[in-house]
């Protein structure tokens, strides 16, 4: 969906309870015109795969929707690009990964997320992993919309 008009964007990060697609529904009721959303649990690794039938019901709330601005999403709380211990950088670059594939499904063309804490490794440290996974993260993902 493209901007068309100039009314000042409200939105919300509504609920997906019962579904992504429910999160439409649930910005109607507020009155907004601005959404962002998880698409999946913001506070576990994995996820069910999103079906064609989660898909297309999502597609079509989006088409019926009062949302006027582009859908973000938000990512998992979890997920640390700079982290010090090798199996939750792995995990975070994994799950970032997945994150994207999932805007991709949904045509959600931006992915809100925090980069996360160097835990104690220092700002410099910290932002040269960022970088790294960001690179990995992009040559894993080179045809990604979002």
């Amino acid at each position: 969906m493209d901007r068309i008009d100039s009314d000042p964007l409200v939105g919300a990060h509504e609920s997906i309870a019962g579904g992504v697609h429910t999160a439409f529904e649930r910005a109607a009721r507020a009155g907004c015109n601005a959404l962002q959303v998880f698409t999946k649990n913001s506070n576990q690794w994995k996820a069910k795969p999103l079906s064609d039938a989660d898909i297309a019901s999502y597609k079509t709330a989006a088409s019926e929707s009062t949302i006027t601005a582009p859908v973000v999403s938000h990512s998992s709380y979890l997920i640390n690009l700079c982290a010090v211990d090798p199996l939750t950088l792995e995990r975070s670059r994994e799950a970032f990964i997945d994150e994207l594939h999932r805007c991709d499904l949904l045509g959600i063309p931006y992915l809100n997320f925090h980069p996360g804490a160097h835990m104690g490794a220092g700002e410099e440290e910290g932002i040269r992993r960022i970088a790294e996974s960001l690179d990995i993260i992009h040559a894993a993902t080179p045809d990604s919309n979002a």
